[in-house]
Formats: C-alpha cells, sequence, structure tokens
C-alpha cells in the first residue's frame, strides 16, 4: 500500500505524522515541508480506514486552499479517482474523500461531522475555526487533527503548542523545527535570507519562533530618532528618495546625507499640480549637491521622471514589484534595526515606520504595506532613499539592479 501511494516523508516529517498522538502540533519554519507531509498523512489514513472516511483541508483563504486542492491532486493522483472543482472535493479508490475548505468565514463549516482534518497555516486563522467549529465537527467519530504553521505572534496557535508540551494533556502533542531542519533546503540560501531579512522576521519565519509584537516590520524606529534636519554641505554627498503622489496620498521627498546615513531633508505634500511638484523635487535635489535621485515610477511616476530628465539627469526610476519592494523594505528595516540610519523627530514618518505591517501570502512570500486607510508613502521615499545606501559589492552579489526593478534614464 506504502509503495503504491508513495508515501515518503524526510526524517524529521516522519517523527511527527508517525507520531501516535490524536492532535499534532507542528510549529515549524518556511518550507520545512509541512504541506507535503500533512498531505501524506491525510492520504495514508485515508486509505487505511474500512469506515466513513471524510477528510477536510483547512487553509486560511479560499485561493490559499484552491491551491492546495492542484498540489494534492498532482501528488496523490494514482489514487484520486474523481476530483471536483467547484466543490473543491478529492475522492480516493477506496471511497474516502478529501474536502478543502476556506477559514474566512468560519460559520460556513459549522454542523459537519470528520473523520480528520487538517488546519493549514492556521496561526493566521481565527480561534473560533478549531474552539467552535473544527474541533466539536471531529467528536462523532473521535477524529484526528493536525495542525500545522509558522508562528504569527502569540496567538490561540501558541497556546496550542503549549499544550502539546505538557504531559498532562496527552491528546496533544507539539513539535518544532527550523527550515534548516528541511534536509533538502540549500543552507546557503538559509544563510542569504538571514543576511536580507530584518532579525525578527528571520527568528519567526526561519527559525519558527514565537514572537511577541510580530506584526509590524521595524523594530527599534525611535531608537534610530536623533539629531536635525541641516543644510546642505560643500563636499558631502547626498541620495534622494522620491515616492509621488497617488489619489489622496501624499508625494514624500527624503534626503541622506551618505557619510553618516541621516536624514537631513524632508518634505511631504499634496494637492498641487506635476508642474510644481517637479519644481520641488528639482530645487531640493540641486540643492543637495546634486543628490542622486530614486523615484517611485508606478502609476503617475511614467510621466513625471520623464519631465524631469529632460532637466536633471542625476536621476533614476524604480517600478515595484512584490519582490524588489521587499528587498528595499527589508534593507531599510536592517538599518532601522541596527541603528545604522537616523532621522530627526518627525512624527508623520514615525507613525508610519511604527505601524507599517507584513502579510504572507498563499505563495509563501511576504507583502509589506501600511494599514489599510493608512500612508506608507513617507517608509517609500526613506527606502528608496535608504536603498542607495548599498555597497556596490554588495548589490551586485545579492540582487543585479535589473532585478530591483531599476530602469536607467
Amino acid at each position: 500500500m506504502e509503495k503504491t501511494l508513495n508515501i515518503q516523508y524526510h526524517r524529521n516529517q516522519s517523527i511527527v505524522f508517525n507520531h501516535p498522538a490524536r492532535f499534532k502540533v507542528a510549529c515549524c519554519g518556511r518550507r520545512w515541508g509541512k504541506t507535503r507531509g500533512a498531505g501524506n498523512w491525510v492520504v495514508k489514513k485515508s486509505m487505511y480506514d474500512e469506515k466513513f472516511d471524510e477528510s477536510w483541508w483547512i487553509a486560511p483563504t479560499y485561493a490559499q486552499s484552491k491551491m492546495v486542492f492542484k498540489e494534492y491532486n498532482r501528488l496523490f493522483r494514482d489514487v484520486i479517482t474523481n476530483k471536483n472543482e467547484s466543490e473543491l472535493r478529492c475522492d480516493l479508490i477506496n471511497n474516502a474523500v478529501t474536502f478543502f475548505k476556506s477559514a474566512d468565514k468560519p460559520d460556513n463549516m459549522r454542523g459537519a461531522k470528520v473523520k480528520r482534518a487538517v488546519l493549514d497555516e492556521c496561526p493566521v486563522m481565527k480561534a473560533e475555526t478549531w474552539h467552535e467549529v473544527m474541533r466539536p465537527a471531529l467528536m462523532d467519530c473521535k477524529g484526528e487533527g493536525v495542525f500545522i504553521g509558522t508562528p504569527k505572534g502569540m496567538n490561540w496557535f501558541h497556546d496550542l503548542y503549549s499544550q502539546g508540551n505538557d504531559v498532562a494533556i496527552p491528546d496533544i502533542q507539539s513539535f518544532h523545527y527550523t527550515t534548516m531542519d528541511n534536509p533538502f533546503i540549500d543552507k546557503a540560501e538559509i544563510e542569504k535570507a538571514r543576511s536580507e531579512m530584518p532579525e525578527r522576521l528571520f527568528s519567526q519565519e526561519i527559525l519558527a519562533e514565537f514572537i511577541e509584537d510580530i506584526g509590524g516590520v521595524f523594530r527599534g524606529v525611535r531608537d534610530c530618532v536623533k539629531g536635525v534636519l541641516c543644510e546642505p554641505v560643500s563636499g558631502e554627498s547626498y541620495v534622494m528618495g522620491v515616492d509621488l503622489a497617488k489619489y489622496q496620498d501624499f508625494t514624500v521627498i527624503c534626503v541622506i546625507r551618505k557619510s553618516d546615513k541621516h536624514v537631513v531633508a524632508f518634505d511631504r505634500f499634496n494637492q498641487i499640480n506635476w508642474s510644481l511638484q517637479e519644481q520641488r523635487i528639482l530645487e531640493l535635489a540641486n540643492k543637495y549637491n546634486r543628490a542622486h535621485v530614486l523615484i517611485d515610477q508606478g502609476q503617475v511616476g511614467d510621466a513625471v521622471l520623464e519631465a524631469l530628465l529632460m532637466k536633471y539627469n542625476n536621476i533614476e526610476g524604480v517600478k515595484f514589484t512584490n519582490e524588489n519592494k521587499t528587498a528595499m523594505i527589508n534593507f531599510l528595516s536592517n538599518k532601522i534595526e541596527k541603528q545604522e540610519i537616523s532621522y530627526p523627530e518627525i512624527p508623520v514618518l514615525i507613525d508610519e515606520l511604527r505601524i507599517y505591517e507584513y502579510e504572507i501570502l498563499a505563495s509563501g512570500k511576504l507583502r509589506m504595506n501600511a494599514p489599510s486607510s493608512k500612508h506608507d508613502d513617507c517608509v517609500i521615499a526613506l527606502a528608496l532613499a535608504t536603498w542607495q545606501l548599498k555597497e556596490a559589492d554588495v548589490i551586485t552579489e545579492d540582487y543585479s539592479l535589473n532585478e530591483v526593478g531599476y530602469l536607467y534614464s
């Protein structure tokens, strides 16, 4: 049977998914193999059970559920007799069935009878998904549950993980593994991630550590507050980041002195026409010894950049992608965390830095943004200026200029 199913675990997966505990809590770093291991567990259990057998795979969103459904069908196509994409349902050769559900509306899952359940990326689910919906659903059959995920602060997943480490609660067993515990992940790639990611994010996403107040991207924001805005000094070099206004947003300009990485000039404005914005950008760039300018070229930026290039040639545009934006924000976060840059007491800048947050996409990648209805113009302008502080050899090694989206003049 196992040969037919091709059930293969790496050593650490085998420890988790072959453990006899009724409820298994796997707190693991990214790319450890949580989803593949849990998929093997569901199919193996389903194929050996001759009685009523209905398994549920619950992911945080419908998009994530659909993605796992497709992967499940690819991996176990030899024992799947029927699949229904509208219901996200798979039938196995012994008539066992697996449904793929979304946890975004937990009430829609009430009233079911389930033999086993996988809660995938459960740290980002509401606690009621387990306590009020899935735990009762497993009662009829005395069903089993697997909880897989990477920590997201000190929430209900942390509480469940703690219960699994308590010998007085034998039904629950917890396991902890880092990304390094996947034997198929290149260790050099992990070390590269360590150098690029903020320390807090690396500890959470790769080392699978529970960290308080992890929602924010920037740590130690106020520790970098010092000094004042300064007039230019002859002989000094300056870099400038510009985030252009979009709809109700603000155009923000940040100028950094390269010698000590201090923000020496800051301007923020909106609701003025483009010709006046261009004038303010040019005046500030020329004032600070013809600072090198990196400008957000997205949406409204093409025309502005074209107009600026006719009058000022020390300027480049960048079109943001999720990848290059993440790289720039991570670089800024590292500089702030290590107190390698500084800025005066600028309330709007400090507030934006403190509330800036990230989320994990269905693909496993990070997306970083201001909270809904909040602005991030100051963060982006500062990130664009700070990115230019990267040493040339580091830029060449870690991110080619094409990879981060520069468009040369």
